[in-house]
């Protein structure tokens, strides 16, 4: 995937071609995948996938609601645990999708005014501290992983690919636990729920109305974002005593 210096150096027919490119093929695969499941599942389960998606995507309920309600309503349908898995991949292809658009499309941001160069700055900052150490690297890609993976408020392919592009974390990188994580928490929750049924569900619902994953979503963010700080400081500090 090329980056930001080598955009720059294409021609603009070129810039105007890729940038299309970019921006459409995230939004295409969606759409290309919805109408595969149309043809390819009963009116039903894809009905059950189909809402699963939409509801993950655009509600503030998580996938500790609709992994194990789209579970359930397959069982409900006369499903198995073929049907039950397709419902389930489609949740988690949301954030695989949307990790895509945004970090296919990042550098829109890294061109705001004002803005890109913060961004580019921070960036900049937070690669040269994690690449200090080798176990920064690993500790701030097991952070993310983990964030992701949690069933908390914000937790998803969005914020979790946002924090990692602003933390200096190469792109492909930052898709690959996405999508890995996203999966990771999603999964087990299917399992549990086609073995034990409706409390997983019921579960989900009362984690949901308790107010902790928000609040839980929120000091983890405001966590990542003061280790953020921390590097760029540390960072900064330490270039400066360097020169």
């Amino acid at each position: 995937m090329m980056g930001v210096a080598t955009f720059e150096r294409l021609a603009p027919p070129q810039k105007g071609a890729v940038r299309g490119l970019l921006f459409a093929v995230p939004l295409l695969l969606p759409l290309g995948y919805i109408l595969a499941l149309e043809a390819l599942l009963p009116p039903v389960f894809f009905s059950i996938a189909f809402v699963a998606m939409v509801g993950y995507l655009v509600t503030p309920l998580g996938a500790e609601f609709w992994v194990p309600s789209s579970v359930l309503a397959v069982q409900a349908s006369g499903g198995g645990v073929a049907e039950a898995a397709i419902a389930v991949a489609s949740v988690v292809l949301v954030d695989w999708f949307t990790a895509l658009f945004l970090l296919w499309n990042f550098d829109l941001a890294e061109r705001a005014p004002f803005l890109g160069k913060f961004i580019e700055k921070t960036e900049v900052r937070c690669r040269r501290f994690l690449d200090e150490k080798p176990w920064r690297r690993r500790l701030a890609a097991a952070a993310l992983a983990l964030y992701v993976a949690l069933p908390v408020q914000m937790s998803g392919g969005v914020v979790g690919s946002i924090l990692g592009r602003v933390m200096g974390i190469p792109r492909y990188r930052v898709f690959a636990i996405v999508a890995a994580s996203s999966a990771a928490g999603a999964f087990p929750i299917a399992a549990a729920t086609f073995v034990l049924g409706p409390q997983v569900l019921d579960w989900g619902r009362g984690w949901g109305a308790s107010g902790l994953p928000l609040v839980l979503g929120v000091v983890v963010l405001i966590t990542f974002i003061a280790g953020i700080a921390y590097m760029v400081r540390r960072s900064r500090r330490n270039h400066d005593e360097a020169a």
